[in-house]
């Protein structure tokens, strides 16, 4: 057993951005809005997995210096917003790790929405509804 499996949902991302900060020299902000809630082993991975693609894509193809993530906490659903301030691109192909994002997402009834412009960063937004789990 990984010790990630004692640990909440923020306090997962929060390892994961001090790690990724430390290995890339690259600044995170990591902001949390609304009553951080409890959440599924399966979602939880796809969140921390969602969070590293972006932030690995925004670094690699980007060369972001500075990384905004925003997780909210909403009744209904979970919001996870990572922005950068990339090179960006106006046609955005999906590689295989935005689509492996996509999927994951789509597997847990939520969407991902991609904005990019060149110049001016990319903007992820991944939207995952609240199962009430019995």
């Amino acid at each position: 057993m990984s010790p990630m499996n004692h640990q909440t949902l923020v306090e997962s991302v929060q390892e994961l951005i001090a790690d990724f900060m430390k290995h890339t020299a690259t600044d995170i902000k990591l902001n949390v809005e609304g009553e951080s809630i409890k959440v599924s082993e399966r979602v939880k991975f796809v969140i921390i997995r969602c969070i590293q693609e972006g932030l690995t894509n925004a670094k690699r193809h980007g060369q972001s210096t500075f990384i905004k993530v925003n997780i909210s906490f909403k009744q209904e659903e979970l919001i996870v917003l990572i922005e950068d301030n990339g090179n960006g691109c106006d046609e955005l192909n999906l590689g295989f790790g935005l689509r492996s994002m996509k999927d994951r997402i789509s597997a847990l009834a939520g969407t991902v929405n991609f904005q990019s412009k060149s110049n001016n960063g990319m903007r992820i937004t991944c939207n995952i509804p609240m199962a009430k789990e019995v």
